[in-house]
């Protein structure tokens, strides 16, 4: 019995873990109108992405997820707020090991930007093995793409749901 009691929660206590992170965020709602401007997430990682979006942009609060996880290849374009508050998003992936629940690699990309009236924006997330990169940029009318100014932060592990998940990038 005590064995069986064993692997049951060798079983449940992954679930207990990554249960609430998943059922607790909230829906991510594009602006119905007014200034906005569109961010294409492309996923070119060989892992599902998920895409957030923050409200409290200054160190990643209020977690908003953006749709289902993008599958390896797909893209998903969203509108977000422009004006004068930074606008801070997300793009990640995670490995884990099911037989103990614990987190095998993983990566987590945050940026702030400032979101400009009817641009378009580009973050494509790549990942290799444990390893990671993306690029952010500005795409024109006629599809090309240019650098633009963004704030690459450091991901920090929240406390609650609501955050917060980041802090300005540390010099090296």
């Amino acid at each position: 019995m005590k064995e069986l009691s064993k692997n049951i929660f060798r079983l449940a206590f992954p679930t207990l873990l990554i249960a609430p992170q998943l059922s607790c965020q909230t829906p991510y709602v594009e602006p119905a109108g007014g200034e906005r401007a569109s961010i294409e997430f492309v996923n070119e990682s060989s892992l599902p992405m998920s895409q957030m979006v923050y409200r409290g942009a200054a160190e990643c609060t209020d977690r908003q997820k953006i749709g289902e996880l993008l599958r390896p290849g797909e893209r998903r374009i969203t509108n977000v707020p422009t004006g004068a508050a930074a606008v801070e998003v997300s793009a990640d992936f995670s490995r884990m090991y099911t037989q103990y629940g614990t987190f095998a690699s993983g990566c987590i990309i945050p940026i702030s930007f400032q979101a400009n009236k009817a641009k378009k924006y580009r973050l494509t997330f790549r990942q290799t093995d444990n390893a990671c990169s993306f690029d952010f940029t500005e795409v024109t009318s006629d599809g090309r793409t240019n650098s633009t100014a963004y704030e690459q932060r450091e991901w920090i592990k929240p406390f609650s749901e609501s955050g917060p998940f980041c802090r300005p990038k540390r010099a090296k």
